[in-house]
Formats: structure tokens, sequence, C-alpha cells
């Protein structure tokens, strides 16, 4: 016979009663709440969700397939089928032969991610406005000429990329994203944008680079959200207001047909990087010294033929770039620009070279190559603690620097090698 100790009665006893009890009261037992919960997660769709990188492996388990990962040239077709993978979450689509999308994408209406690019898509289908969900469309590097117009219905979207294309337009009904951040149609064809662009609120970010775009609509200058305008490589000869864009940070209009800048630019106090290059302009406005946050400046390969001295007043630039223009003379204020990392004055018109330079102790690049160089302040230069890199000549034969007598000392060629050799002794470790 068996033998109980008092404790383990009363153990025993415990768990008699409180099985009881259980049956008449509210409170849930851990076994049961863990039961419960087991039978939650068996009912959640989301509980089981999975990754397939085939069409046919996914559509064994079609409720349960959450992303779908198609590469590779292999791939030459996307079959109807995907129309029943209704789950999906993420759908890429990418390196593969495919010239088209089936319609049956429109019923893909869980998407968030779209991902179908470095294909040889040349259209999007109509359907593809189903996707009311989808919030990422990644088209680029395909041949895609044309979209829908319905593109305007993906009401969620906050990013598309379709740069590397074949556009030649943008709908109208591109506008009607209200919810964009980023929109990426660079590497086109684009002659034109339209103007209801300029209703895209939220848009933060705008790349248009690489297009033939030879004007913008006035409405673009309302887009107070934007921090980032890249407008590069197209026709431009002018610009709009841009003094409703109170947020832009970095402005990029290189490679165009500009011949001067809108008195608006000084009123865009958050600016960090100004690109003007190989423009038209041969001068700078007044009021771009107000650009007092200007961290990069880039004004080379224009008409340029001289620097303001209020260009002090940029204490925050560091990068500043004004090669290949006709600037004969450095202002003395260029030392006021104490945070100046690089200095690029390749191919002006340069005679000589302001002692004040001597004060950006924070200077690691100096190119003043291909100038006309009489005079230089080296005793000034070899003071620079940081500077790493100095350029003073492309051809010593066109490029001659004459001895200069003064209080600065002498500049020769044999001074300039000499130098040259110090500075190298100084990198090595």
């Amino acid at each position: 016979m068996k033998t109980y100790s008092r404790f383990g009665i009363g153990l025993l006893a415990f768990g008699i009663f409180g099985s009881a009890n259980a049956q008449n009261s509210t409170v849930l037992t851990p076994t049961v709440a863990q039961q419960q919960l087991l039978q939650s997660k068996n009912t959640n769709p989301t509980s089981d969700r999975k990754s397939f990188r085939s069409i046919e492996d996914a559509l064994k388990e079609p409720e349960k397939a959450s992303r779908l990962d198609l590469r590779g040239p292999t791939i030459t077709e996307i079959p109807a089928s995907i129309g029943q993978l209704t789950n999906l979450e993420a759908l890429t689509i990418a390196g593969t032969k495919i010239t088209k999308l089936p319609a049956e994408i429109g019923k893909l209406t869980s998407l968030k991610r779209l991902d179908i690019r470095a294909n040889q898509l040349t259209t999007l289908p109509d359907e593809i406005s189903s996707l009311t969900q989808l919030q990422q469309l990644e088209a680029s590097n395909n041949k895609i000429s044309s979209l829908p117009s319905g593109l305007g219905q993906l009401k969620s979207l906050q990013k598309i990329n379709l740069s590397q294309n074949a556009l030649t337009s943008l709908p109208e009904s591109i506008g009607e994203l209200k919810t964009i951040s980023d929109l990426d149609v660079s590497s086109n064809q684009l002659a034109s944008v339209p103007a209801s662009l300029g209703a895209m609120e939220n848009l933060k970010i705008l790349r248009l680079y690489s297009n033939r775009i030879s004007s913008f609509p006035a409405a673009i200058g309302k887009l107070k959200n934007l921090t980032t305008l890249s407008m590069g490589g197209n026709q431009l000869a002018t610009l709009p207001d841009l003094s409703g864009m109170e947020n832009l940070v970095d402005l990029d209009v290189n490679n165009n047909k500009l011949s001067s800048l809108p008195p608006s630019l000084g009123k865009l106090a958050n600016m960090r990087m100004l690109n003007i290059e190989n423009n038209q302009i041969s001068s700078l406005p007044s009021d771009l010294t107000s650009l007092t946050h200007l961290s990069q400046l880039m004004i080379g390969g224009n008409g340029i033929k001289t620097l303001p001295g209020s260009i002090g007043a940029l204490k925050e630039l560091r990068i500043f770039k004004a090669d290949n223009n006709q600037i004969s003379e450095l202002p003395a204020e260029i030392g006021e620009l104490t945070n100046l990392d690089r200095l690029d004055m390749k191919s002006n018109q340069l005679k000589s070279i302001p002692a004040t330079i001597g004060k950006l102790e924070k200077l690691r690049s100096l190119d003043l190559s291909n100038n006309q160089l009489t005079q230089f302040p080296i005793a000034e230069i070899r003071k620079l603690p940081n500077l790493h890199q100095i350029m003073l000549m492309d051809k010593p034969a066109a490029n001659e620097v004459r001895p200069m007598q003064g209080q600065q000392g002498e500049m020769s060629r044999e001074k300039i090698q000499e130098m040259r050799q110090q500075m190298q002794q100084q990198k090595k470790p």
C-alpha cells in the first residue's frame, strides 16, 4: 500500500478540486490559454507564410505563398496561373527575358512590393492599376515606352523607379499619387513632364536626369517637401521659380543649356549641394552667397569670369569646383572658407593666388593646373597641415610659373618639384 506525506496529499487535493472549480470559472488556466493561442496561430493566415523561388512550388501551397522570387535568363514567360497567388505581398521578376506581364498580375491585390527590373518589358498591363496596396514599384532597366493611364489609382505607392527605359511621356494621372515620396524617371526620352507633378505634395526625391526635357512647368516649384531635385543632362534653357521648395537640400542641373539661374535660388536656405556644371552661365547671382549652409558648390564648365568677394559667406563649404571657366582672379575672401576640403580651379585664367589661401587649414586637395600663374604663395601653402594633393601644371611648357620675388618667397619649376617631393615624403608612414 502506498503512503503519502501530508504535503503530497495537499497537492493532490488541490489538483482535483482546482480542476473541478475551473469548469465553473471564467478564469482561463495556463493549459487552456496555451490551447487557444495554438488554435489562433493555426487560423491566422500570416503565421505560415512562405517564400518561393518557382511558380510551380508556390502553386502547391498558394494560400501560404507570401514572397516569390523569380530570376535568371531562362525565364521567358510568366504564366497566367500566377494570378492564383492572391496572398503574395512581394514579387520579384528580375533579369529575365520576359517582354510582358500577364493581365492576371492584377489579381495579386495583396501585393506591396513589385520588382520587375532588368527585363525586356515594353509596357505595363492596365490591370496593374488594381494593385491598390502596392507601396513600391521597381521597373528600371527595361524597354518600357508608355505607362497605363490608370497608374494614378495606385494610391498606396510610396516609391517608383522607372529609370533606364524608353518613356517619351508621363501620364497626367501620375499627379494623383499623393503618397509617393520618391520618383525616379531618369535616363528615359522624356521631352516634358506633366504639370500634375506639382500636386505630389509628399514628394521628397525627384530624379529626372538624362532625358530631353527643355522646360519645366511652374507647378514644379510648389513641391515644398522636396529635398532632392536632379535634372542634369537635359536641354533646359531656364528654371522655374523654385522659392516654394523651402526644404530643398540637393539641386543638380548640370549639363543643360542654362544661361542664368533664377533669383529665387537664394531663398533656398536649406540647400547643401548645388551643381550647375557644364552650362552657359557667365556670372553667379548675387544672392547665391545667401546659401550659407552650402557644403558642395560645383560651377565648372561655364563661362564665369569673376567670383564675388561675398563668397566668403559660405562658411560651411567643403567642396568648391570652379574648373574650366574664365576666372582671372581668386578673391582674398577665399581664405574665409575655413571648412574647405577640396578646391578645384583647374583650367581658368588665374595669374596669382592670394596669400589668404594659407588660412584654409582643412584643405586636403588643391588643383590649380592649366592656369597662367606667375605668382604663388608657396610659404603659406606649405603651412597647410592637411594638404595631401596639389596640382599646379598639366603642361609645364604651356603653363610656366616664373620666379617671383617678395615676402612670399620664390616660386619656380624647381621649387614646385621640391614641394611635390616634400609632400610625397609627408604621405609616407
